[in-house]
């Protein structure tokens, strides 16, 4: 049953679908594809260490959890920063991104140097 499919049947101009735990993602995913265009798909994800990340519209939120004791400061910059460079979802860089960054490094360098 695909999206469109159910607005057809129910009359209604909106329809709110979720699956919680689907035991196939390649169904979600077949299902999400087929309606690209006709529907705007949010997928709200779990990693294993329990870090939500919200996909919509190709762009992604990520909310990591870092430990930190006493009130946070300028001074405190330096070690966020760096709990930041270990996540993944922070440092992952997806091929099509890479290629784009390889293509325009140069002009990016002269731009940070000018």
């Amino acid at each position: 049953m695909v999206l469109p499919t159910i607005i057809i049947v129910t009359g209604s101009k909106n329809a709110y679908v979720q699956f919680t735990s689907p035991k196939s993602k390649e169904n979600v995913q077949k299902l999400i594809e087929n309606n690209a265009g006709l529907s705007v798909a949010t997928l709200e994800v779990e990693d294993n260490n329990g870090n939500i990340t919200k996909i919509k519209d190709g762009r992604f939120n990520s909310n990591t959890k870092i430990s930190f004791s006493g009130n946070i400061s300028g001074e405190n910059d330096i070690y966020i920063i760096n709990m930041s460079k270990t996540s993944e979802a922070v440092n992952k860089t997806s091929e099509a991104n890479q290629t784009l960054y390889d293509k325009f490094k140069l002009i990016i360098k002269n731009l940070i140097q000018w």
